[in-house]
């Protein structure tokens, strides 16, 4: 079976769920998970697969870390990345302003298209 990570990213946190895409959105995630109090020192890291909770409570610095800790994490219970068919990763972006009213695939170009909405929304959009 294929999946897709979806993530969203927040100023302080990562939410994400690795999903079937041919699903519903009603259907329970394969996967989810989340990322918290980053850049303080009581960080969380929480993922849930199969009604199974894992935890783990350490200092995240910043986003870039938080997202190889839950990487490894799902990878210690043999759910990461490289150890499923992961075709796609999704990233929501909370202001599109005129230019993005649906998905859009990630070029040079959008990324600079976003980095043009920054002022839109500052905290989730850097």
């Amino acid at each position: 079976m294929s999946y897709v990570l979806v993530i969203n990213s927040g100023s302080s946190s990562i939410k994400f769920q690795i999903v079937d895409p041919t699903s519903s959105a009603s259907d329970t995630a394969f996967v989810s998970g989340l990322v918290e109090k980053i850049g303080e020192k009581d960080g969380r890291i929480s993922v849930t697969h199969n009604g199974e909770k894992h935890d783990s409570n350490q200092p995240i610095r910043d986003h870039r870390g938080g997202l190889q800790l839950a990487v490894a994490m799902l990878d210690s219970v043999g759910i990461g990345p490289t150890q499923i068919d992961l075709v796609a990763v999704g990233h929501r972006v909370v202001h599109g302003g005129q230019t993005f009213s649906g998905p859009a695939l990630i070029t040079d170009e959008v990324v600079e298209q976003i980095r043009d909405l920054i002022p839109l929304a500052p905290l989730h959009n850097p």
